[in-house]
């Protein structure tokens, strides 16, 4: 379609605004003709996010400053669990139930470890959350990890934890 700034799906009724309009075919030539100008260097890459947000992309990332990441209900990284010691991340209730995997990455994207789910727990007024447990303690990650859940429609988050040693939500 000729909205730039936005990726539709073919979801929706006829008055939906983000309802996608191009024929499949035709949106892969178009698709195939940009990357061949690109390639031929005719065009350069486009790194702006054309509007795109943490609620209209697959794709949802979050950087912690200090402590603090989304608040309340949210993301949890609790370095040193109550039950062992170890590091415990909490997702928000509204994952819970779409988490396919959740890794730690370093800032290079090398995986470090992948987390094992053992409940869903603390539902209190935000719902359950998704309990994922680790091999070591928090600090022993280094500064920068990243934390990447994978969902069932694969879409992912991350959220980098720039001082693993502390808690952060």
């Amino acid at each position: 379609d000729d909205n730039l700034s936005a990726l539709y799906d073919g979801r929706g009724s006829a008055g939906d605004p983000t309802i996608a309009l191009m024929e499949m075919e035709s949106a892969l030539e178009k698709a195939r003709l940009k990357i061949e100008a690109f390639d031929n260097e005719e065009v350069s890459a486009d790194t702006s996010t054309h509007g795109l947000n943490e609620s209209s992309s697959n794709f949802k990332s979050l950087v912690s400053s200090g402590s603090a990441m989304d608040g309340e209900g949210g993301f949890l990284w609790k370095p040193v669990s109550d039950s062992n010691g170890k590091l415990v991340v909490l997702l928000p209730a509204n994952l819970s139930h779409e988490i396919t995997q959740v890794l730690l990455k370093d800032e290079s994207g090398n995986v470090l470890e992948e987390g094992q789910f053992s409940s869903f727990g603390n539902a209190d007024s935000v719902g359950e959350r998704a309990h994922y447990r680790f091999k070591k303690a928090g600090g022993d990650y280094p500064n920068g990890t990243i934390v990447e859940v994978t969902l069932q429609n694969g879409e992912t988050v991350t959220y980098t934890v720039s001082n693993t040693s502390s808690r952060c939500d």
